[in-house]
């Protein structure tokens, strides 16, 4: 039984290496598609430890399956917000090449 559970925790930590270099490839898109200013909003520091703390207590809490179930809840929040703002700049384009043609 101890050994399932090593293979659950290393299962995780590999899960977690995964999934930070997943989100790294996309931080690069990111920094490829917007300008990259030097700003950043001072609440930074704030949500990366709200980050760390949404993945790490409810891991310590509830082991690797709450982990996964939290990854889960928080991509599909994330991809939720991208949709709804690409929605927005759609739109706002729209408007704009309307406006240019009268």
């Amino acid at each position: 039984n101890n050994n399932n559970n090593n293979n659950k925790y290393t299962a995780a930590v590999t899960f977690c290496q995964e999934h930070q270099a997943h989100e790294a490839h996309h931080l690069q898109l990111f920094r490829h598609v917007l300008p990259v200013t030097g700003k950043h909003t001072r609440l930074l520091p704030l949500w990366r430890a709200a980050g760390w703390t949404l993945g790490f207590v409810p891991t310590l809490l509830g082991g690797p399956r709450t982990l996964y179930v939290t990854v889960v809840a928080v991509e599909t929040f994330v991809e939720q917000h991208f949709q709804e703002q690409i929605g927005e700049l759609l739109k706002q384009h729209q408007q704009q090449q309307h406006q240019q043609q009268q």
